[in-house]
């Protein structure tokens, strides 16, 4: 009987604001996956924040930087339910004079962050505004170049880890039945709020982008995502 590893659905939703009191609704949990001795036996609702009414500009990216590309990479370790990648955002200023880059991160581990123009380095330090869900980049010195009608298009690459999460949001665990044996799969849903959770990115909807993902994988385990694939053969890593 063969078996599916890993199921893995990359899509990608973005969102508004953060709301101050999150509004509960149901999930999309069957009923028979809650009867006893089920795996989702004790969920009976899970909470995921919503976009606001109101504009409080507190909780809002700044518009000073603007994404144009992403290069996702994931890899998912289904054996300690974890995961980790990496995001190389093509990114400019939008107005002169600005020595900082703001995009959204949520419960993600930060390994390493690096600021490039072309080839050259970029010196800057890197925070995480948890009450937010906000990674600030900011440069030890100067200020991103700025050219109106030519865009100055700089590199943000990130590297990052977490562990798949529980509440149906970002990269979680699920799992499915195959002839009554219980099989672990990672899945994905990035809405509202929730594409944070799974890669530090511009959470918002006015700040879209093209994307690249990649995911890897073993042999023998399995991958779907809702988009065309580029290539004609895929990658896989033991």
């Amino acid at each position: 009987m063969a078996t599916i590893g890993l199921v893995f659905l990359a899509v990608c939703a973005t969102v508004h604001a953060f709301p101050e009191e999150p509004t509960p609704y149901r999930n999309t949990i069957f009923n028979d996956e809650k009867l006893e001795g089920q795996i989702f036996e004790d969920v009976n609702l899970f909470t995921i924040r919503q976009p606001s009414t109101r504009r409080d500009s507190i909780y809002r990216l700044p518009t000073k930087t603007r994404p144009i590309h992403y290069d996702i990479t994931w890899k998912i370790n289904m054996n300690t339910h974890e995961f980790s990648g990496t995001v190389d955002i093509d990114l400019h200023a939008t107005e002169p004079m600005v020595n900082e880059i703001i995009i959204h991160s949520h419960e993600l581990k930060i390994d390493s962050v690096v600021l490039k123009l072309g080839d050259t380095l970029i010196n800057q330090t890197h925070s995480l505004v948890a009450a937010y869900d906000f990674l600030q980049i900011r440069l030890v010195t100067g200020t991103l170049n700025y050219n109106a009608t030519n865009r100055v298009m700089y590199r943000l690459s990130i590297a990052f880890n977490a562990s798949l999460r529980d509440d149906m949001s970002g990269i979680y665990r699920s799992w499915y039945n195959n002839y009554n044996e219980i099989h672990w799969m990672a899945s994905t849903q990035f809405q509202s709020t929730s594409a944070r959770s799974a890669f530090p990115c511009y959470d918002e909807p006015s700040f879209k982008s093209t994307f690249n993902i990649t995911i890897r994988r073993p042999v023998g385990f399995k991958s779907w995502s809702c988009t065309r694939q580029l290539l004609n053969s895929v990658n896989a890593a033991k």
